[in-house]
Parts: structure tokens; sequence; C-alpha cells
């Protein structure tokens, strides 16, 4: 047998060593800004959650033009979120089911996509009912149907899960029925280019305290959805935040709650420095988390970083997924920019 030449094999093997697609969410603050700005040339797509939806279907939100202009001159493709105010269930559920809605919602995401030179939008529906699973479906095959026929792409970010069915516990059940169920995995493949599969805050203010997104969990999560999607269509999300809870109480001398804060990378490495905790690292969840005690209270941080994001950008490369979705510029490690070539 003639062996294959050097070239050959290079070629054979560069889909492999592929860089996944990066994408970045953005949103309005300066810090958050400021990072894109000076990474615009390692960033694929920038999503900036600019738009939201009112449940008459108007469009309302602003660009920041020194961001297009930084789009443009990098070559970076602008897809902006648009969003249900406050994740609000009856906003979606009166926009999803009124037929001019869609339509006036639809026809002004063309309008600005043409007006902005956009790629195109990412819906970014959350707290959906499992009831309004159909019309969700509906409404993203529509405005992908129109946009595609415009010329630009809808993609939507989806609230991950590992199930078709909820869990035993209460809390299972109440997320399927009121965050996760709500997504046609496959039919809504079938319409738009891609699903950002938001794999982080696997634990969040209604849980107990734990990792963002442990790699064990990650993993479950992406091979429930290679079961429904294909791989060419899943950007898997990295989160880029982190967790603190701690003790309060929900009103003075009242009941006893449990409180969750957001933590960029920086305050959680210049909390664990100001309390001189080591931060710890944890093989199973891949991931960087500390404790330490205040007023004679345990408090918990976990957190992502720079080798944490790499664990998740390897998982994604390994797979073979379109890329993968982080949220959000401005708090994260530095450390990732060293990890993600420029394009």
């Amino acid at each position: 047998m003639k062996p294959m030449p050097f070239s050959a094999l290079f070629l054979a093997a560069a889909p492999l060593l592929a860089q996944p697609s990066a994408l970045f969410y953005l949103t309005r603050d300066a810090w958050s800004v400021k990072s894109f700005l000076h990474h615009a040339a390692q960033i694929h797509t920038v999503s900036p959650a600019w738009y939201e939806t009112n449940d008459q279907g108007t469009l309302s939100g602003k660009a920041d033009p020194s961001v297009l202009e930084a789009a443009r001159k990098a070559n970076v493709q602008v897809m902006p979120l648009v969003v249900n105010p406050g994740f609000d269930q009856q906003t979606f559920h009166r926009l999803a089911t009124n037929q001019a809605a869609r339509r006036k919602l639809i026809e002004s995401l063309a309008a600005e996509c043409r007006l902005r030179r956009y790629a195109g939008f990412q819906l970014d529906f959350e707290g959906v009912a499992i009831a309004d699973r159909d019309a969700l479906t509906r409404l993203a095959a529509e405005a992908a149907s129109a946009l595609h026929e415009a010329g630009f792409q809808l993609s939507v970010a989806v609230v991950p899960r590992s199930s078709d069915q909820p869990g035993a516990g209460g809390f299972s059940q109440w997320a399927f029925a009121n965050l996760q169920g709500a997504y046609d995995l496959a039919a809504l493949s079938k319409s738009v280019a891609f699903i950002s599969w938001m794999t982080y805050d696997q634990h969040m203010r209604h849980t107990t305290p734990g990792p963002i997104a442990g790699y064990p969990w990650v993993v479950e999560q992406l091979d429930y959805l290679l079961r429904h999607v294909p791989k060419e269509k899943v950007s898997l999300g990295i989160p880029l935040y982190g967790r603190r809870w701690y003790s309060g109480t929900r009103a003075p001398g009242r009941d006893p709650a449990v409180r969750m804060a957001t933590a960029s990378y920086p305050e959680a490495i210049h909390l664990a420095a100001s309390r001189k905790t080591p931060v710890l690292w944890d093989n199973l969840e891949r991931a960087p988390w500390f404790a330490f005690y205040r007023d004679e209270v345990r408090e918990y941080v976990f957190f992502n970083d720079g080798r944490a994001f790499g664990e998740r950008y390897e998982l994604a490369r390994r797979r073979g997924l379109r890329g993968f979705s982080c949220w959000v510029l401005g708090v994260e490690d530095p450390e990732i920019w060293n990890r993600i070539s420029k394009r």
C-alpha cells in the first residue's frame, strides 16, 4: 500500500484540530465593552444584550456605535440577543400566542439586521412554561424562515437539561416545568443556524452552593443534547463568572435565607486574598472554589478561571462542536485569552 503523503495526512487531521467558533456575550457595562475592544481579534461572533420585546412584539433597544465599529474593523459577526424582559413567563406567552405580535417582532428583527448589518439575532427567551413549548417552536421557525430569506441567521439560547422527563424532587420538577422543558430541541435545530446550549448555573439561588458548571454535569447535558441535535449546530455554553453563597435574612428577625451574589474572576480572587483563604481546585468538577468563615458562618465561592475555561473549550473541540458561547465579557480570567488563537 502506497504511504499517504505528509500533506495529505495534515489535511486529513485538520478538521480534528479546527478551532471552535468563539461566541462571546456582551453587556452595556464599560468593563464588558472594554474587554471586547481588547480581544475582538479572537472572537468570531459577539452577542450584545441590547434588545428586548414586549408582549405586542415591539422591539426596543439601542446599539453601541463603538462596538459596531470595532466589530466591523475586526471582521466580527454581530448577533444581538433579544429577550423577554425579566424572563417574564406571561410576557412571552402573550407574544408567542399572538400572530400579529409575532409578525411585528420578526419584521423588526429583519429591519434592524438590514440597518445595522447584523449577521442575525439570537432569541434568548427564558422562563418559558412547558405549556408554551409549541408556541416557542413556532415563533423560532417563523423568525428563522424570515431572517434566512432576507440573508440573515437566527440562533437560540437554550436552558439545558439531561432528560426528557423531570427528576423526582420538587426543584427538578419546578425547573423542568418553568425553565427547561419548553425547548423542543430536534424541532428548533431544524429551523435555526445553531443552538447556544447554556451549560451554566448548575447551582443557583434556588439550590445549595456548588459549581456553576461542574464538568460531569456539563458532559451529561451535552451528551443528551447530541442525541437530538447535530454537533455542527451546537455551541457549548461556558461560564466566565462565579457565585458567592452567604447567610442573610428575608426580613429583619424573620426566616433565615441563603443569599447568592455574582462574582467576577477578579472579585473572587480579591475576596480569597482578603480572607487569607486558599483557592482550591476540584478535580472532579474541574473548577476552582474556596470557603471561609464570616461571623462564624461558612460562606462558599465557586467561580471559573483560565484552567476551567480550557477544560470546557477542549470538550467542545474534541466533540467537534460548532463552537462555544461564553457569558460574559468583562468578568473573565485574562488567562482565557492565552487559550484562544487569533482568527
